[in-house]
């Protein structure tokens, strides 16, 4: 059996996929945090700037209080926060406040919205919801009721709703996150990248809003523009980059784009050494790259090293996966059309 007849065969003309997309943290549980800001003298602080930043990581959200003093945030993990108020040379800092979370589009986690009203000058303290609060409450109902109907599917209520809840409050990137979905459901992939891009600029940290862009980009044969994207999400992401080195490598796969893949998917290994994907395309991709050369009458293929260990590798993990016949024939072809003595680089 020739090498040629693998490729002619349709081993290597694979299609690997992203993997699922993950939305910022709308595809996860989130808490809302809200309340009201307060003068020393008892009125709304309007305008006042607030700031809700995670002690464990770099993430923050930033709001301003509305008319009433209310202010709104969505989309937090779960877990203790610093909460910092502005306003007219005042400033107050509490932390270690705790934040309780809930999944969105579930009705019996509604209570998960910590309420944190704030008298400037005095600690934070945990109040009851009043008549006065219904307008941010509804707000943040109004998120959580637009993303379970993306969930459903009905894209157009949710990016109708979604936009008023970005009219009440601009400064919600999770909303622009969600409303982004609901465009690239309707068929709408500029604005949906649009939508990406101005959560991004309101929470430059989260990688998921590049993981999302970056595929994007990728569907629409932006290739260099959805690797930046990748490369960005898999630096902030710390020990969980492997998801957006495996999407990155997926760009270059499928753009064919063999070599450029390889670095990628070795970054995937180095996060999860028992990643059966990842081992299966790395040796489809060390396979394409292989040299031959002429020894007397006779072409000698030269395999990279490591190439026949990755399919081994994935049958020892995956011995029924989606690609084990596939990684078998390359096994088989290895056999009978490699010399042994030069199945590797010297």
């Amino acid at each position: 059996m020739k090498l040629g007849r693998l490729f002619v065969g349709g081993v290597v003309c694979l299609s690997l996929l992203v993997l699922a997309a993950t939305p910022a943290e709308a595809q996860m549980n989130s808490g809302t945090v809200m309340g009201k800001v307060t003068t020393p003298e008892g009125e709304p602080a309007v305008g006042a700037k607030v700031t809700i930043k995670s002690q464990s990581t770099a993430r923050k959200c930033v709001v301003k209080t509305d008319k009433h003093g209310e202010y709104i945030c969505a989309g937090l993990r779960q877990g203790n926060y610093e909460i910092t108020v502005e306003y007219e040379g005042i400033k107050v800092s509490t932390r270690d406040v705790p934040v309780v979370v809930g999944l969105y589009g579930n009705p019996a986690s509604s209570n998960f919205r910590n309420r944190f009203d704030i008298p400037l000058g005095q600690v934070v303290q945990q109040q009851e919801v009043s008549a006065e609060q219904q307008e941010a409450e509804q707000a943040a109902g109004g998120f959580e009721h637009a993303r379970a109907l993306n969930q459903a599917g009905k894209y157009q209520e949710a990016a109708d709703e979604l936009l008023a809840v970005i009219e009440h409050d601009p400064s919600q990137w999770i909303a622009y996150a969600e409303l982004a979905i609901a465009y690239e459901g309707l068929g709408r992939t500029e604005d949906a990248m649009n939508a990406y891009l101005t959560a991004i600029d309101l929470n430059p940290t989260e990688p998921g809003l590049y993981n999302n862009l970056g595929k994007l980009y990728m569907n629409q044969g932006r290739v260099e523009e959805a690797r930046e994207q990748f490369e960005i999400a898999a630096e902030l992401s710390g020990e969980s980059g492997d998801t957006f080195y495996y999407n990155l490598a997926v760009t270059f796969y499928n753009s064919g784009d063999m070599k450029a893949a390889i670095e990628p998917l070795q970054q995937v290994l180095e996060f999860k050494p028992d990643h059966a994907n990842a081992h299966f395309f790395l040796g489809v991709c060390l396979y394409s790259t292989a040299e031959t050369k002429q020894e007397g009458g006779e072409i000698k293929t030269i395999l990279p090293p490591g190439t026949r260990q990755h399919f081994e590798r994935y049958l020892e993990l995956a011995p029924s996966g989606q690609f084990a016949e596939n990684a078998r024939q390359y096994l088989q072809i290895i056999e009978e059309s490699v010399p042994a003595a030069v199945r590797v680089k010297k």
